[in-house]
């Protein structure tokens, strides 16, 4: 379906150049230069430029009087004679001006500035043209982006597409991998009307628009573009350890984070701005260009499984892409890049890499080492770190739609413990954080920000898969609290704490939470000391996420269970009991050692904690399990473990008991002063004298 403009939009009819070089022609023009440039002309400096920047917003707290509304040029242009002139030269100096001087720029400016620059009309001069296609690039380069986009939808969509390529044509040779103009202004258009580029734009069309340095369409296109996410990929992993998101500060939750359209950059597992554009045209376009990238990824991919590739193979493979060959990254990298968020986002493009043979690629992949061609020594520890996540985040992305794929993840998991050589005291870890073996969180920081906004990102729900995948095979998530974003489990609690995120993600978050009580105790450090040295502000964040946990993932009120929870939870919670039997723990069910997880930092002599644990459902949840309402997880316990967990509610809830005596009387005095050490010891020892002992 063709996009149509609104009908206040004044089109006048003229033949259209998609060819024309007016604008394509034209170099970036400083704003001090088109001042210098605009003639001075008569009156230009009385009222009608003042009463124009009137309009201008302004922090004023001004009521009384209403800006004055600013006249489309396109109405007060009627002949192109000279006094049409004059008001164009007279509206682009007051554009100037009012770039020059930092000042807000109202809708009407842009709109004038994407009506002048258009070559589809005779009422306006070559130079005219050239200085608002100037100003428009000038503009986009500081980020009025989405001005520009809404400027555009305003007028016929060839003009649109016309401006987007002649902005293509002018890329910067070394341009920011984290901010695009042209990539923002596409990825806004799609975001609202998708098939304005479907219209004009085929795939390599496409491609070749938005792939930097790319100037013309050609069949290699799509080749084209993934040798400059290649180009990126490695710029990233080398550079990732000087990006500002890893600065070595904790991060604060309330921080802005800068998500812009497909500027929403979470770490080296993330799009660059142009691939994120191709993932919106292939994710609104037909099936067929869907087809061609799957079909592109595969054949690359595959003669790269083998334990001894075939160089002819690979010859023709990097023929049209030698950049995948050159750096520190394996060359299959990129591809399996954009594979996992295409997959994550498309269930056609999940289909049919699982109908091509993915996953034997990919346990091929992981079974060789990741073979590489240049030679054994470009297949170091690190190259074999990054490839496993990579594989590992693209196998959670085909679990999303294929249920199955887990169960290769689990197959991979186990080979890598089997053959590892570490001890038990060094399990074998996975750094998500790329190439430098960095712990790059930032996808979990930034998903109640997202969900906020409406943004549609594939990295949270995937750190999550990956957390949960190596916590259950005793492969050790790794944290580097002094570094930002390198804690995961801070976000974890913002992630089920929030109404804002989506039920599902929650869920994901909350069983990666439990898949940490079922692993063993030595791995619960991280999560226990985050619960430790949280300020008393997220006392609210806590008991908002155990609320969650007790009343919805747990269904702990319903009756009987597990009426009422999720499959997939069900599934989780079960397979995990599973595990800790077999690895000969002495509490097995999942629910139980999500109570002793708790326990730990609740043992740690603070009233706070236990006070809040017992205004958010917890003592209903202690009372559940002391009465056994999941023991359909493990089956009926020995009257061993029935005591054991009936000694830890039972000291859990009296701790609770004395910490809301304690703040009644608090509130009472109306002072809230810090229980002393004697009294708070008399306490313990009165319950170690009825048995009710710590573990």
């Amino acid at each position: 379906m063709r996009y149509h403009p609104p009908e206040d939009v004044v089109s006048s009819p003229g033949s259209f150049d998609d060819s024309s070089t007016h604008v394509a022609s034209v170099k970036s023009v400083d704003v001090k230069v088109l001042l210098k440039d605009l003639p001075c002309l008569p009156g230009l400096s009385t009222g009608e430029d003042d009463k124009v920047l009137q309009s201008v917003p302004s922090t004023s707290t001004r009521t009384n009087s209403e800006p004055t509304p600013i006249l489309p040029i396109h109405r007060v242009v009627k002949s192109g004679g000279i006094c049409d002139r004059f008001q164009v030269c007279r509206r682009l100096w007051n554009i100037c001006r009012s770039v020059h001087n930092a000042k807000s720029l109202p809708p009407e400016f842009f709109q004038d500035l994407v009506e002048i620059q258009r070559t589809d009309k005779d009422l306006y001069a070559d130079i005219e043209r050239c200085k608002a296609w100037s100003l428009l690039r000038d503009l986009a380069t500081k980020k009025y982006t989405r001005e520009i986009a809404s400027a555009l939808l305003r007028v016929p969509p060839h003009v649109a597409v016309v401006f987007i390529r002649s902005l293509a044509l002018h890329q910067t040779k070394d341009p920011d991998p984290f901010f695009s103009p042209l990539c923002s202004v596409v990825w806004t258009i799609q975001d609202e009307h998708p098939e304005i580029f479907h219209d004009a734009f085929g795939l390599d069309d496409f491609c070749a628009v938005i792939t930097p340095n790319n100037l013309s369409p050609h069949p290699h296109s799509l080749h084209h573009f993934f040798n400059s996410l290649a180009a990126f990929s490695q710029n990233i992993s080398r550079d990732g350890v000087h990006d500002e998101t890893c600065a070595a500060s904790y991060p604060d939750h309330e921080e802005t984070y800068p998500i812009d359209g497909a500027h929403s950059h979470h770490s080296c597992w993330d799009l660059p701005p142009f691939a994120q554009c191709l993932l919106q045209f292939l994710l609104r376009g037909g099936e067929a260009d869907v087809l061609k990238v799957v079909d592109h990824i595969i054949t690359f991919i595959t003669p790269f499984a083998q334990e001894f590739p075939n160089p002819k193979d690979i010859n023709d493979a990097i023929l049209h892409q030698p950049l995948v060959m050159k750096g520190d990254l394996h060359p299959t990298r990129p591809f399996l890049l954009f594979a996992l968020h295409l997959a994550y986002h498309s269930e056609l493009a999940a289909r049919t890499f699982i109908g091509r043979g993915v996953l034997h690629s990919i346990g091929r992949l992981w079974v060789y080492d990741f073979c590489d061609p240049r030679g054994v020594g470009s297949r170091g520890a690190e190259v074999q770190n990054d490839m496993r996540v990579a594989c590992l985040l693209f196998l959670g992305a085909l679990t999303r739609h294929y249920p199955s794929a887990r169960e290769m993840a689990n197959h991979l998991l186990s080979l890598m413990v089997n053959t590892s050589n570490t001890d038990g005291d060094n399990p074998p870890r996975l750094h998500i954080g790329g190439l430098g073996s960095l712990c790059h969180y930032k996808a979990l920081f930034t998903a109640t920000t997202l969900c906020r906004l409406g943004a549609s990102c594939a990295l949270p729900t995937l750190t999550l898969f990956y957390m949960e995948m190596c916590l259950t095979h005793g492969v050790q998530v790794p944290e580097m609290v002094a570094w930002k974003y390198g804690e995961p489990w801070t976000a974890i609690i913002h992630i089920i704490s929030s109404p804002l995120v989506s039920v599902s993600l929650r869920d994901a978050a909350a069983r990666t939470l439990f898949t940490l009580a079922s692993a063993p105790d030595a791995q619960w450090e991280g999560f226990t000391r985050v619960l430790f040295r949280l300020p008393v502000t997220y006392a609210q964040i806590l008991s908002d996420m155990f609320q969650y946990i007790t009343q919805t993932f747990l269904c702990v009120n319903s009756n009987p269970l597990p009426n009422g929870m999720r499959q997939v939870n069900l599934d989780c919670l079960r397979k995990l009991s599973a595990n800790a039997g077999s690895r000969g723990s002495e509490t097995a069910n999942a629910v139980e050692r999500f109570v002793l997880l708790i326990r730990v930092r609740q043992a740690t002599n603070r009233i706070k904690f236990s006070s809040m644990l017992a205004a958010c459902g917890m003592p209903d949840l202690l009372r559940a399990v002391m009465n056994g309402k999941y023991e359909f997880l493990t089956g009926k316990p020995s009257e061993v473990q029935v005591r054991a967990r009936e000694r830890v509610c039972s000291r859990m809830l009296a701790e609770m008991k004395f910490a809301e005596v304690q703040e009644e009387q608090w509130r009472q005095q109306q002072t809230f002063p810090v229980a002393t050490p004697p009294a708070w010891e008399s306490f313990r020892m009165s319950l170690d004298v009825k048995g009710m002992s710590l573990i």
